[in-house]
């Protein structure tokens, strides 16, 4: 066989020959499926480029950030991350598992939320969602969200009436 397109195969001679050999996983949709390919072409790029580093030191930027913007604005917060994703929960208690997220600020991260979304930043609106750096996000684009974020942090502190 010299290569598939829907669900044909086609012989080195240009013979085509109908197919129902290869019935699971991607196949099902035929051979050469413009989703499988594209798929195929997605994955090809992010090993040859390998954008998970990049990912990983942003968001540990974006951590240390937010932590210390909180700190000096006297907001007790916890962050979680694993890579280029993190939660963030309004807690002076660590949080390990789903009843440490229910005691979590709901009201404070939806105020939080807000005063982000006003300054351009657009986050999970839920506590219970990740934040994700991605590959098109820029050095700017964490300074400003860490700007952002110390100016919404400050209009929360306690003291300042909301």
């Amino acid at each position: 066989m010299d290569y598939g397109r829907g669900g044909y195969l086609y012989d080195v001679d240009g013979n085509r020959y109908i197919d129902y050999l290869a019935a699971f996983g991607a196949l099902i949709l035929g051979h050469g499926h413009p989703r499988i390919a594209a798929a195929v072409a997605c994955l090809d790029t992010l090993r040859e480029e390998n954008p998970y580093p990049r990912l990983d030191q942003f968001a540990a930027r974006l951590e240390e950030g937010l932590l210390d913007a909180a700190r000096r604005a006297g907001i007790p917060v916890q962050l979680n991350r694993v890579g280029g994703a993190f939660t963030l929960f309004f807690s002076e208690r660590p949080i390990r598992n789903f009843a440490d997220t229910e005691v979590a600020d709901s009201h404070l991260y939806g105020l939080f939320f807000q005063e982000l979304v006003r300054r351009g930043v657009l986050l999970p609106p839920s506590k219970y969602e990740a934040w994700f750096v991605q590959a098109p996000h820029t050095e700017a684009d964490i300074e400003y969200t860490l700007a952002a974020a110390r100016q919404a942090f400050a209009a929360l502190s306690p003291g300042r009436s909301q």
